[in-house]
């Protein structure tokens, strides 16, 4: 599923969330930057999967169409300290950035930065830099609230 960096978030919505925007939604038919990504960042973003700092779990995954052979097992990663597999592509990161920005990647985000070198938005990154793991951030009860809004 491919939605354009830092445009405003329409996924499962009737419209969009204007101060929500997506971040690493990549597709083999579009063009994505490239670069390295600090380690810290990546760690980081591995935390929030693991501890389930997710948001809008579905029940299927999104299988990486920018592998060659597609093979779902293959969007697998081992949290070493762990063990513990965790299959990427049936979530969401919401994070919190600056002026109530909130940045919305695919947990598969973490795939396509370590295996395809995808660089997200500096923006992303120093929202991801600045993310509390400890905080009280309830990125479900913000979507919810979001949603809720827009029906009223």
């Amino acid at each position: 599923m491919y939605f354009r960096d830092l445009k405003a978030y329409t996924y499962e919505q009737r419209s969009e969330l204007e101060t929500v925007l997506n971040v690493g939604w990549l597709d083999k038919d579009h063009i994505f930057v490239t670069g390295e990504v600090e380690d810290t960042i990546i760690d980081k973003i591995e935390m929030m999967i693991v501890t389930y700092k997710t948001t809008n779990q579905m029940r299927g995954n999104h299988v990486c169409n920018l592998c060659t052979p597609i093979d779902p097992y293959e969007d697998t990663f081992y949290w070493p300290p762990t063990g513990k597999r965790v299959l990427l592509g049936s979530s969401e990161l919401w994070i919190l950035g600056k002026s109530n920005k909130v940045y919305a990647a695919p947990d598969m985000i973490f795939h396509y930065i370590t295996e395809h070198n995808y660089l997200p938005p500096s923006e992303f990154l120093n929202a991801v830099a600045n993310f509390d793991l400890g905080g009280n951030w309830n990125a479900d009860e913000h979507m919810k609230s979001l949603v809720a809004a827009k029906r009223k």
